[in-house]
Parts: structure tokens; C-alpha cells; sequence
């Protein structure tokens, strides 16, 4: 039982099970025009790369270089994320302050598009 329970197996039954949601999708789907729950099932299928880490020493060290390193990572996407949020909120503001027609910021979810582009 702790064969099938490993984090191995889950991947590839997960992208196994993927595959044939997508198959079965794709034909009772197919007059769908936004199907993006197909294209969602076949990237799902990337997942059974994650399995390739057994077998390289290298893929190895960097993933335990990464929980090593979670800590420190995590502060860092939150001034990233805290810098994005700041900037965006000042683009939109400093734009909309100023009399400009073409102006391209209308909200601040855009500001945080260019923001998050920008960094």
C-alpha cells in the first residue's frame, strides 16, 4: 500500500487519469468554443516530468537546494509581490492624475499587469 501512496505513483496517476479525462472531454466537448478545461487536462499530463527526478542527481540537488532555501525564496516573492502591488497602485494614480488621452492605465488591475511584466 505504500507503493501506490508515493508521491511517484500520485504524478503518474494523476496524468494517466488526465489523459483520459481529455480523451473523453474531447469527444462529448467538442462543439465547446472555450474549452479551456481540455487544454488544462493535457498540461496536466507535464506533471510525469517531475518523475525524471529520481534518475539525475542534478534535478536532485536543485530541488533540495530549493527546501533549503524556502524560507529566504518566499520572503523574496513577497517583496516582489509587495513591490508589484506598490507600483501598481502608482502608475494607475499618476496616470490618471495627469491629463493624457491615450492614457493606458484605466484600472489598477492593468497597473499590475505592467508591473508584474516590468519586474
Amino acid at each position: 500500500f505504500d507503493f501506490v501512496r508515493s508521491s511517484v505513483n500520485i504524478i503518474d496517476f494523476i496524468a494517466t487519469l488526465s489523459f483520459y479525462i481529455d480523451l473523453v472531454l474531447a469527444h462529448y466537448a467538442s462543439h465547446l468554443e472555450n474549452a479551456d478545461v481540455l487544454e488544462f487536462f493535457s498540461i496536466i499530463r507535464i506533471l510525469r516530468l517531475f518523475k525524471l527526478t529520481r534518475h539525475s542527481s542534478g534535478l536532485k540537488i536543485l530541488l533540495q537546494t530549493f527546501r533549503a532555501s524556502a524560507k529566504e525564496l518566499m520572503l523574496l516573492v513577497f517583496f516582489l509581490v509587495l513591490g508589484i502591488i506598490i507600483f501598481a497602485s502608482l502608475v494607475y494614480y499618476a496616470e490618471r492624475i495627469a491629463p493624457n488621452p491615450e492614457n493606458d492605465f484605466n484600472s489598477i488591475p492593468l497597473g499590475l499587469w505592467w508591473a508584474l511584466v516590468t519586474m
